[in-house]
């Protein structure tokens, strides 16, 4: 299998621009012209993506108190619905 080189540039949070290339010396210059372009916006962020396998089925894998018999969606809600007592943020923005 060929090494892939991948890089990606942020800017407000997001990618704006990314490269997958086989020779890294290509790969960095593309990068770095891609910031240089961006970069005329604000500041930006250059990352090199390393990918690593990952198998949510190994037991480790699972966040605690992980429940798989919900869903995604009914997850999230349950997160944002029940505020964690330990996150001051929310206290504070809740005493208003």
């Amino acid at each position: 299998m060929d090494t892939e080189h991948e890089f990606e540039v942020w800017q407000n949070g997001g990618s704006v621009a990314w490269v997958n290339c086989g020779d890294r010396a290509r790969a960095v210059a593309e990068i770095s012209h891609y910031a240089a372009v961006y970069s005329k916006d604000g500041p930006v962020e250059v990352f090199e993506v390393k990918r690593v396998p990952f198998d949510p089925a190994r037991s480790e894998a699972q966040p605690s108190g992980y429940d798989g018999s919900k869903s995604l969606g009914e997850r999230l809600f349950d997160a944002v619905a029940t505020p964690d007592p330990s996150n001051t943020q929310a206290q504070k923005m809740g005493e208003g």
